[in-house]
């Protein structure tokens, strides 16, 4: 079986994004056509239907974490002066907290301004890596 798989680049590189759904979905879907495009939920209704969805699971997503913190976290999202403060919250321990984007500039930042060091490693089963996008995360549940 072939089609077109449709998505709205959450990317800034369009192309970047293509590669990154390309490697996610693997072998068995080779021969699939990605078309990854910035806006695209505004253009095509299905990308928007699954925009919608994604948007609310992840709100939902961003209530369960605020509430297992029992911390106000804002919308999640970088810019979300809430999520700011929560961010100076949760980097103030020996590691940032594990909800936290370790890549995100307002992490590190808030990571420095708080200890004066740069952020550490994360590690994951015993590897010592750095989380720069979430496509290096493979055992994590979507």
């Amino acid at each position: 079986n072939t089609g077109i798989i449709k998505a709205d680049a959450c990317d800034v590189n369009e192309q970047r994004f293509k590669e990154r759904i390309r490697i996610a979905l693997g072998e068995k879907w080779e021969d699939w056509g990605i078309h990854a495009r910035h806006r695209m939920d505004s253009e095509e209704i299905i990308v928007g239907a699954a925009s919608i969805l994604a948007k609310v699971r992840r709100d939902k997503e961003i209530e369960n974490i605020s509430n297992l913190l029992d911390l106000d976290v804002g919308s999640g999202y970088p810019s979300d002066p809430k999520t700011k403060k929560a961010v100076v919250k949760l980097v103030n321990s020996e590691i940032p907290n594990q909800y936290l984007r370790w890549s995100w500039a307002t992490v590190k930042n808030a990571w420095t301004n708080t200890h004066n060091l740069p952020i550490p490693i994360r590690q994951e089963l015993g590897e010592t890596r750095v989380q720069s996008s979430l496509n290096e995360w493979s055992n994590t549940e979507t």
